[in-house]
C-alpha cells in the first residue's frame, strides 16, 4: 500500500469513495455524515490545501483522509486532557466499503501518528458521531480516549464524542565524533550539517540473487520518492546498529527474525557533505514470495530487481536513485 498527497486528479475517486461510505452506513444503520457533507467544495479545498491524503492498492485508491491543524469550531468547548496549541486534527476517514476489514483505515491512523510527530504535535484529535458504534469501537482500539461529547449542528443534528490520543515523541539522535564516539544527543529537527549521526541498512537478496529496493515514502523531508536499500534507519538514544536495523525491518516492512550478517562500514563525512554519518550495512536472504506489511509513512513501495534490470534502470535514470544505490549497480 502506498499512501500520498491527493492531487486534483484524485477528487473523482475521493468523492466516490465518499458517496459509497454514505450508502454503506445507511444500509447498515449507522449515522456519520449528512446528505449535504461533505460536499465537492469542502472535499476540493482540502486538496488543494495539501492536507487530503489517499492510500492506494495495487495503484487504486481505496481510501483516503483529511490531516490538519484545524479543528471544527465547537472544538474550544471540548475539556481537552493534553495541552497542545498545534494538535493534528482528523477529519473524513474514509475506505472504499469493498476494502473495509483490511486494515486500510489503520495504516492511515498510522500515518496520521508519524505526521503528528513531524509537525511537532503532542497529540490527535477527532469527533464521530455518537450513534456510529463501529466507528467509536474503531478509535478506542487505537488508543483514542473519549474526552467529550459536542453538538455541530452544521452536520448532524444528535452529539458527536471526541477523542484524543498522545503522540509519543521520537528518541533523540545518536551525535558521534569523526571515529564513530557518541558524543550526544539531538532531536532531529536540531540536527546539523556538522553534526555526524549514525545510519543502519540492509541488503535484502533472495535465493537467486535478485535484489529487493525500497522507494521511499513521497512526504519524505530527505530525498522523497528516491529508491533505496530495502531498509534503513537512523540510530537513536539507546539502540546499536544492528537493534536499530531489526526494529527497522519490522517497522518498515514487517521482517523477524532475519539472519543478518553484518557487511561493509561507510563513513560519509566528508566536511563538503549536507548529511554527515557512519552507515553500517547487513545483508541478509528471504524467500522472494515474502509478504511485506509496509509502513507507509517511510516507504512508498518495494520491488524486486534482477542485477540486469536495476543496472539498466541505473543508468537509465540516475536521479531515481540513491547514491549507495547508484553504486552499487555498478558492482551487481
Amino acid at each position: 500500500m502506498q499512501i500520498r498527497p491527493a492531487t486534483i486528479n484524485d477528487f473523482d475517486a475521493i468523492f466516490s469513495i465518499v458517496n459509497e461510505c454514505k450508502a454503506d452506513m445507511a444500509a447498515r444503520g449507522l449515522e456519520q455524515w449528512p446528505s449535504h457533507h461533505p460536499a465537492k467544495e469542502t472535499i476540493l479545498k482540502g486538496i488543494n490545501s495539501g492536507n487530503h491524503y489517499v492510500i492506494l492498492e495495487e495503484g487504486k485508491i481505496v481510501g483516503g483522509v483529511l490531516l490538519n491543524h484545524s479543528p471544527d469550531e465547537q472544538y474550544k468547548n471540548v475539556k481537552w486532557e493534553i495541552i497542545d496549541s498545534n494538535p493534528l486534527i482528523v477529519h473524513r476517514l474514509a475506505i472504499s466499503p469493498k476494502h473495509q476489514g483490511k486494515g486500510i483505515a489503520q495504516e492511515l491512523m498510522k500515518y496520521a501518528e508519524e505526521l503528528a510527530k513531524k509537525d511537532g504535535s503532542k497529540c490527535i484529535r477527532l469527533d464521530t458521531y455518537t450513534t456510529n458504534k463501529a466507528s467509536n469501537k474503531f478509535y478506542q482500539k487505537l488508543g483514542y480516549k473519549h474526552v467529550g461529547t459536542i453538538k455541530m449542528p452544521q452536520y448532524m443534528p444528535g452529539e458527536y464524542n471526541c477523542y484524543e490520543k498522545v503522540v509519543e515523541l521520537p528518541k533523540k539522535i545518536i551525535i558521534v565524533d569523526e571515529k564513530d564516539n557518541v558524543i550526544g544527543y539531538k532531536e532531529r529537527s536540531e540536527v546539523g550539517s556538522d553534526d555526524i549521526y549514525r545510519v543502519s541498512a540492509l541488503r535484502l537478496t533472495d535465493f537467486d540473487g535478485n535484489i529487493l529496493l525500497a522507494q521511499r515514502a513521497l512526504t519524505k523531508s530527505h530525498d522523497p520518492g528516491k529508491w533505496g536499500s530495502a531498509v534503513a534507519g537512523t540510530l537513536e538514544e539507546g539502540e546499536t546498529y544492528e537493534s536499530n536495523i531489526k526494529k527497522e525491518a519490522f517497522e518498515e516492512l514487517g521482517l523477524l527474525n532475519l539472519e543478518l550478517i553484518p557487511d561493509i562500514k561507510m563513513a560519509k563525512i566528508a566536511r563538503e557533505r549536507k548529511h554527515k554519518y557512519f552507515a553500517q550495512w547487513y545483508k541478509a536472504v528471504i524467500d522472494k514470495k515474502q509478504e511485506f506489511v509496509i509502513q507507509a509513512s517511510e516507504v512508498a513501495q518495494v520491488k524486486w530487481f534482477t542485477p540486469k534490470e536495476l543496472r539498466k534502470a541505473v543508468k537509465e535514470n540516475p536521479n531515481n536513485y540513491l547514491e549507495t544505490i547508484q553504486k552499487w549497480a555498478e558492482k551487481v
